[in-house]
């Protein structure tokens, strides 16, 4: 919750959606993760999840729904919200990690 806190604040900060700075964020095939593993072409598909999940759950046209909600409604809100996540699974050996 502290980091989308921050993610939030910088894109704020940057006139962005805290999406786009989610999506800068993301692993990319030549990265190497905080425990060490060098991502190759088919590990790195985070980007290819995450444009899949926004189009196929309207991710973009809920929000707006939302956004409008929100502005025609004083004491009730929504809200909607995508979080990526990727962590390694604890293995000792690497090539157990690309779960």
């Amino acid at each position: 919750m502290i980091c989308e806190s921050w993610i939030e604040r910088i894109a704020k900060q940057l006139n962005m959606s805290a999406n786009e700075v989610r999506r800068k964020n993301m692993y990319v095939p030549g990265d190497t993760t905080f425990f060490q593993l060098k991502l190759e072409e088919h590990d790195a598909t985070t980007m290819k999840c995450w444009d899949h999940i926004l189009q196929s759950s309207n991710y973009n046209s809920r929000l707006k729904e939302v956004e409008d909600w929100n502005q025609n409604n004083i004491y009730k809100k929504r809200g909607i919200a995508c979080i990526p996540v990727m962590y390694g699974i604890s293995f000792m050996n690497k090539f157990l990690e690309k779960a």
